[in-house]
């Protein structure tokens, strides 16, 4: 599996994924029209990194704003979390 790296913006946070060293980051702003859509891709790529999670994760959340879709999303992100950290997987988020 690869890293996953999205540069950020006026309107979207950057988001760097590294799945050899289990750092994830979510940094800036996140006010995207279609934050479902925008973060697809991410969402994606934590369900596929939640099926064989490193030992141990870290999530690093930085959002300066965040529109009420970019919320949704973001618990949808804190969900997949939670479900690595119930395989006895630990999770740390920042």
């Amino acid at each position: 599996m690869e890293s996953f790296n999205k540069q950020g913006s006026q309107l979207h946070p950057e988001i760097l994924f590294n799945q050899a060293t289990s750092q994830l980051s979510i940094k800036g702003k996140s006010i995207p029209l279609n934050a479902d859509k925008f973060l697809a891709d991410v969402i994606s790529w934590i369900e596929h990194y939640s099926k064989e999670p490193q030992e141990n994760t870290n999530l690093e959340i930085d959002l300066t704003y965040m529109n009420g879709n970019s919320v949704r999303s973001l618990l949808g992100i804190l969900y997949q979390m939670k479900a690595i950290s119930d395989t006895v997987k630990f999770v740390k988020i920042h």
